[in-house]
């Protein structure tokens, strides 16, 4: 939380799961806008032991991507529809912490970050879960949702057999498969 004179003028709330941060909210009052308070939470979030940290923010708020970009955030994909009041499509941004705190790029044991959406009927969280990792080499595993939506974002050197697995749940969509190597590198990804 962002505090100024006794008041909150600001908050971020984030998820921790698999070694990755997902920021669910992050907001500042708009008369505290542009005074550094947007910074502070995010170098806080940046404090956390994650490897990754995601967010979606408005297409149109184009002062949030800003803040993201100053922060090294990249954009990795959109997600069509995201908001609604109105309806909007989400920019998806990423920033890979672990190179940054070791102060310099290290190899990669999974070069390949796939994320995905998969709607369906009873899908489970733990059953994903736990397929994924009895079956699948990787790491920063996120699998979360609820019964009829679940995200999974995941590295691995073998996006295909996630890709083969998946729609074996349900539907899939919004899938975006970074190479984290390019991205570390400072090529598109």
């Amino acid at each position: 939380m962002a505090v100024e004179g006794g008041r909150a003028v600001g908050y971020v709330g984030m998820q921790i799961l698999g070694g990755g941060g997902y920021i669910t909210n992050i907001a500042v009052l708009p008369e505290y806008r542009g005074m550094g308070f947007g910074s502070a939470l995010l170098e806080k979030l940046e404090m956390n032991k994650v490897d990754f940290i995601t967010l979606e923010v408005r297409e149109s708020n184009a002062s949030a991507i800003s803040l993201c970009e100053k922060f090294n955030y990249m954009k990795i994909g959109t997600r069509p529809n995201f908001y609604s009041n109105p309806d909007e499509d989400a920019v998806i941004m990423a920033k890979v912490l672990y190179f940054f705190k070791k102060g310099m790029i290290t190899m990669l044991e999974y070069r390949y970050d796939t994320q995905l959406l998969i709607e369906g009927e009873d899908l489970d969280e733990d059953e994903i879960n736990d397929y994924f990792t009895e079956n699948f080499k990787g790491d920063c595993l996120l699998a979360v949702g609820d019964e009829e939506l679940i995200k999974i974002h995941y590295h691995t050197n073998e996006p295909w057999k996630v890709l083969e697995y998946c729609p074996s749940l349900g539907e899939i969509f919004s899938v975006i498969i970074e190479d984290m190597d390019r991205q570390a590198r400072g090529l598109q990804g």
